[in-house]
Formats: structure tokens, C-alpha cells, sequence
């Protein structure tokens, strides 16, 4: 039986073989529990939230000019569906018949006196 001292503070303990065996089991089972707490499931997605609000802020100021852009090219397609709309209406217009008889006419009138 070969023994195994251990101090603690001014004490010394001698241990036999079988109970540095089941320390040595304790030590394992602890570590491999530990491991799995490390890796369960809840504390990866911890660090997944961890590693996403850390890196995120950089991403802050290109999410905001994606945003401005977007609100420029609404913008935009609003203008040039107001614009559309109106080039349609114009071909509805009378007013715009007549301007041109009007024109037309003008033109003949100057053109006679000549």
C-alpha cells in the first residue's frame, strides 16, 4: 500500500491507493461536468447573443445609410409616379388642343401680313 501526502495548511493526510483512485474519479466526473455545462446548449446561444451585440455596432452606421438610401429611392418613385400620372393626363387635355390651334392660327396670321 503506497500512500499519497497531502498538506493542508499545517496538516498532512497520507491517502491510500483506492481513495486517490476515487479522488482522481471525482476529478474526472467534475471536469467532464463542467465541460458540458460549458457546452450546453443555453449557454451557446449566450454566446451567440454575446458575440451578435458585439459585433453588431459596427454594422450601426451602415444600417443607418441603407435606411437613408431606402427613404431617397421612395422618394424618388413617388416623384416619378406623380410624373407619369401627369404625362398621361396631358394627352386628355383640351386646353392644350386649343393652345396649339391657337398657335397654329397666330403663325398663319403673321405669316399673311407679311
Amino acid at each position: 500500500m503506497s500512500g499519497i501526502a497531502v498538506r493542508e495548511g499545517n496538516q498532512a493526510w497520507t491517502l491510500d491507493d483506492t481513495t486517490k483512485e476515487q479522488c482522481e474519479k471525482v476529478c474526472h466526473k467534475s471536469s467532464v461536468y463542467i465541460g458540458k455545462l460549458g457546452n450546453e446548449p443555453s449557454i451557446g446561444l449566450y454566446q451567440i447573443q454575446k458575440h451578435v451585440r458585439t459585433s453588431t455596432s459596427s454594422y450601426q452606421p451602415v444600417k443607418r445609410e441603407l435606411a437613408r438610401m431606402e427613404k431617397e429611392t421612395n422618394d424618388a418613385l413617388i416623384d416619378l409616379d406623380y410624373a407619369t400620372m401627369t404625362l398621361r393626363d396631358w394627352s386628355s387635355i383640351s386646353s392644350f388642343d386649343n393652345i396649339k390651334e391657337s398657335l397654329l392660327s397666330s403663325i398663319a396670321t403673321l405669316e399673311g401680313k407679311k
